[in-house]
């Protein structure tokens, strides 16, 4: 855990919903003023969101968070029946916030919707948008570390093995003094990540101070970085994808769905085949990824069957797992570690599918889209939703559990681990019975 001063600025930038994968969409309109490109953004979401709230009811969660005490906004919302009449008053909203600080209130008033909206939703700078979308293709383009600011000072919390960063020199909590010269004291965490982010091939000048080293300079050319997606556990500075104390149950934790990630698996899966592994633990932590990228990982495991359908305001498609799969009969079980959409959809394509038996608990099912917005932001919102052939419900989060012993276990990687013995068991008294 980090300190209270701690704040973490991570220049990796994840997903937290799955998303679709067609390049987001811009929106022409221009609005003249806040009222109208709030209103703009409310419709938006009416016209494109899966199950969208009715209109006042976003309007009302807005303003409520710009004027928390008072009660009388619900009342006067309701009236408000026409755009002009709804666009003066959240003009007159923002007329008493002081120019600097009606960013900050648009943000606070987006805030509000996104909290009434099933799936919630994000807006984010087209610079963070980049940085989304080079990760979900794995082609982060930068000098691979996170940052975290800690009393004004801004450390290395990380390097990608292999990144730009790591080629240069620079190690986890190295100080940044400076970025081409200029000191880094009384910048904000986004102003820094800003400065660090950069074109492919362009370089930056980082002063590093290391302990009670004297500060020193050191070019890093930003270039493409890959970012592992699934992790072993370290056992000796080498990864290894054996659990530990268990030499025959292979062990994957899974960090990202992206289209590397069923490239990945099939690598480690030479290695374990070879050390003649009985039993295969995935675990999901946080696993995001966008839809078809989630269903090619699934497609990987599967022989047959229907990994999920996508159901969306103007069409629905579905996702059928082709012959060919990894790790045949190897008994699997799936461990999800604070549920994303994502990591539901493989979980659950994988359970319904007799391949796998399941801990932990889904997120919501709802599929990203994103738009761009008049001035280059992008939102992203629930455009559409997961269904499986025994599952079709609006975003409902509910508990998955491992059936194969008839005891629902909470998400706990031991009690994955004890399955799995039983599941090695089962299959070894199984075949020792073959004539």
């Amino acid at each position: 855990m980090m300190n209270r001063s701690t704040v973490a600025c991570l220049a990796l930038i994840l997903l937290v919903f799955l998303s679709e994968c067609s390049p987001a969409k811009t929106e022409d309109s221009a609005p003249s003023s806040v009222g109208r490109k709030l209103l703009t953004i409310v419709d938006l979401i009416l016209a494109k969101h899966i199950d969208p709230p009715v209109r006042q009811q976003m309007i009302l969660a807005g303003v409520k968070v710009l004027r928390p005490s008072d009660q009388g906004q619900a009342k006067h919302i309701s009236k408000l029946t026409t755009d002009d009449e709804i666009i003066q008053y959240l003009d007159g909203l923002f007329i008493a916030f002081e120019e600097a600080e009606r960013s900050e209130q648009e943000s606070n008033f987006m805030r509000g919707v996104f909290k009434v909206l099933p799936g919630g939703g994000s807006v984010t700078t087209a610079k963070v948008a980049e940085v989304e979308e080079q990760l979900a293709a794995n082609r982060y383009v930068g000098l691979g570390i996170a940052v975290s600011m800690t009393n004004s000072e801004f450390s290395i919390l990380s390097v990608v093995p292999g990144g730009a960063a790591d080629k240069s020199g620079i190690q986890e909590k190295d100080r940044i003094v400076e970025i081409d010269g200029v000191p880094t004291a009384g910048k904000t965490p986004d102003k820094l990540i800003g400065e660090l982010r950069g074109e492919e091939g362009s370089s930056v000048t980082l002063t590093i101070s290391r302990y009670s080293e004297v500060p020193r300079k050191i070019v890093v050319q930003r270039r493409v970085t890959f970012i592992a997606t699934i992790k072993g556990r370290d056992k000796g500075g080498k990864t290894s994808y054996l659990m530990e104390n268990q030499p025959n149950m292979g062990y994957i934790k899974i960090l990202r769905l992206a289209p590397s990630t069923a490239h990945e698996i099939k690598t480690v899966e030479m290695e374990l085949r070879e050390q003649q592994i009985q039993g295969l633990i995935l675990h999901l932590q946080q696993a995001t990824g966008q839809v078809h990228d989630v269903a090619l990982l699934a497609d990987l495991f599967l022989e047959q069957g229907t990994i999920a359908k996508v159901r969306r305001l103007e069409n629905a498609e579905s996702f059928i797992a082709q012959p060919g799969t990894i790790f045949g009969n190897i008994p699997i079980v799936v461990v999800i570690d604070s549920p994303t959409a994502a990591s539901s959809m493989f979980a659950l394509a994988l359970q319904e599918n007799g391949r796998a038996n399941v801990f932990g608990s889904l997120g919501e099912l709802f599929v990203n889209g994103s738009t761009v917005l008049p001035g280059g932001d992008h939102i992203t919102f629930a455009t559409g939703l997961l269904e499986t052939p025994h599952l079709q419900l609006s975003g409902v989060k509910l508990p998955v559990y491992s059936s194969a012993f008839g005891s629902p276990y909470n998400n706990d990687l031991n009690s994955a681990i004890t399955t799995m013995k039983q599941l090695i068991r089962s299959n070894q008294a199984a075949s020792t019975q073959l004539p």
